[in-house]
């Protein structure tokens, strides 16, 4: 799962206490993808989200995930696309700077956007 989301090699590099950390919390991180995604929406339901929102992928991010994301900005009435050069899934960790940046930036142009 972690190579998936974050590329060939990075569970391997990451340091051995978080990969105990991964492995013994495996079961959790299960069971939130069952109620997350139990119940998936479809186009029509996401098409009636109005709130803007912010929509980041990395760009060594897997493929399908990084189609997944297009999909939902597309389907999104309010949404950007950004991708993040140099991430992958785990960018909140590796590029929380410029994740940061994006965030705080969607976040001042939705609030300028619902003041006029």
């Amino acid at each position: 799962m972690i190579d998936f989301y974050g590329g060939d090699g990075c569970f391997d590099a990451m340091p051995p206490r978080l990969q105990e950390f991964a492995v013994q919390t495996t079961p959790a991180n299960v069971y939130d993808w069952h109620v997350a995604y139990g119940h998936r929406p479809d186009a029509a339901t996401l098409a009636r989200v109005r709130a803007p929102t912010l929509v980041l992928r990395g760009a060594l991010g897997h493929a399908t995930v990084q189609r997944s994301n297009e999909l939902i900005s597309w389907w999104l009435p309010n949404a950007s696309l950004v991708t993040v050069a140099g991430a992958s899934h785990f960018m909140i960790a590796t590029h929380a700077d410029e994740v940061a940046r994006l965030a705080e930036a969607h976040v001042a142009a939705a609030s300028r956007s619902a003041a006029t």
